[in-house]
């Protein structure tokens, strides 16, 4: 009985060890696992490499690889033969499709270029039918799943789990290419000739019967909640709004989140999206996004900006704003959202409010038969950007300001300090001003003559 547990553990961890893939394109377990699209030296600097995600040998033979633009029709006159494949890819090991100039170990020859912002490459079998398919860039239209955001130039997308752990493969493919994906900062092209990579664990043998336990079940995965703090809708001259706009997210987690795969949608039905590359945004800050990544837009006349997780559940929503003000946040505090002239890009937000200007009252003297009427005016305090205006308005608005009277209490202020000066002084010096006095009596009294 203890042979056979053994033999079933053994089982279940090789298993769950071994890299398979859920292939989401075709049954074949070879994928399209690194993806290089030009390098700043080179932008011919490519290469396409495949890996088999099973423990047998694929032939290959008659195999090809295609290419289509982003935005492109998905039928097939959209897409252009690029490579054919000869020979086989062993269990586990990897297949180099590039330059031959270029990359010297490459197993087929490449000779296109990939568009470096967004596209599509698939991998068919020798009867047509597709074994995988990546798409690149936000506009890609074709993509399993959403598309992998385009690396920056010099930077490569691979496939998980080999940039995790290289020695466990490349060969997760869940049907998402923005879940099954992330950027490598320094690309890693390997052919036949590389080494087998092999994930050889530590299985420990239990010395008795195990103790059977209820199977647990398999919960989906719960990403952690984001906020939306911060809209700039309307930058001010010379800012631009295709540039300068920006949507700023906040960790409100004591833990840092790693955010690629979360989506900004925009738009009247929230159907202009970005999905967010890799970033980790630590606990209790900020991170934000302008226009100029995005290619997101936030209408002036009013909208909202909503939040996805990487599973397309919502996890925050602006509240609606209204006409948005030149150079004004739209911006969330602890008692809800409104307009700051302070914009904090990827800061906390700090509320400098607007105020209705109000028009001070007139106030007439009473009548005398003697004068007419007279009458004091509060001034309100002008803008020195703003031109004088004879016309009434009623309704406006300004930065917080307080208008000065022309009335002048201050003088009469003065005035009582004054009096109250003079008569503390005398209280405090009686005594020394009573001797003054009878001594100026007494000189004025002896310098009279007798009558």
């Amino acid at each position: 009985m203890q042979s056979i547990c053994v033999f079933v553990a053994l089982a279940i961890v090789i298993s769950t060890v071994s890299p398979v893939a859920a292939n989401a394109a075709g049954s074949s377990p070879v994928v399209i696992s690194e993806l290089l699209t030009g390098t700043p030296a080179n932008a011919s600097q490519e290469f396409v490499e495949l890996y088999n995600a099973s423990s047998q040998p694929v032939s290959v033979d008659g195999w090809t690889i295609e290419y289509k633009s982003a935005t492109s029709t998905d039928v097939a006159s959209s897409w252009s033969r690029k490579a054919t494949l000869s020979g086989s890819v062993a269990g586990f090991g990897y297949y180099l499709v590039a330059s031959s100039q270029l990359y010297p170990e490459s197993d087929s020859e490449w000779s296109s270029t990939l568009s470096s912002t967004g596209g599509h490459v698939r991998v068919k079998d020798g009867a047509g039918k597709v074994s995988d398919l990546v798409g690149y860039g936000t506009t890609a239209n074709a993509a399993e799943g959403t598309p992998m955001p385009a690396p920056a130039s010099g930077k490569s997308i691979e496939r998980m789990p080999g940039a995790l752990n290289p020695l466990a493969g490349n060969g997760v493919d869940t049907g998402n290419n923005v879940l099954d994906f992330m950027v490598r900062d320094e690309p890693q092209p390997q052919s036949t000739q590389s080494a087998i990579e092999t994930f050889d664990p530590i299985i420990p043998v239990p010395e008795a019967d195990p103790i059977e336990t209820p199977a647990v079940p398999t919960l989906p995965t719960a990403y952690p909640a984001l906020e939306i703090t911060e809209l700039l809708v309307n930058p001010a001259s010379p800012l631009s709004d295709d540039q300068d706009e920006f949507i700023e997210l906040y960790n409100p987690n004591s833990f840092p989140v790693n955010v690629q795969g979360y989506q900004l949608r925009t738009g009247s039905n929230f159907t202009s999206s970005y999905v967010i590359p890799p970033l980790q945004i630590g606990p209790y800050e900020y991170a934000a996004f302008k226009s100029e990544q995005t290619g997101l837009s936030l209408t002036n006349s009013g909208g909202a900006v909503r939040l996805l997780d990487p599973s397309g559940a919502m996890t925050d929503q602006t509240e609606t704003y209204g006409q948005a003000p030149d150079g004004q946040s739209w911006a969330k505090f602890v008692d809800g959202w409104r307009w700051t002239l302070e914009t904090t890009f990827g800061k906390p937000n700090i509320a400098v409010g607007l105020v209705a200007t109000v028009k001070p009252k007139k106030i007439a003297a009473k009548k005398t038969t003697a004068k007419k009427p007279a009458e004091v005016k509060v001034a309100k305090a002008k803008s020195s950007k703003a031109p004088k205006n004879t016309k009434k308005k009623t309704g406006s608005s300004s930065p917080v300001q307080v208008a000065g009277a022309r009335l002048q209490p201050a003088t009469w202020l003065i005035i009582l300090l004054a009096i109250l000066t003079i008569g503390y002084a005398t209280y405090e010096f009686r005594n020394d001003i009573r001797n003054l006095f009878y001594r100026l009596k007494s000189r004025f009294a002896a310098g009279r003559p007798d009558r």
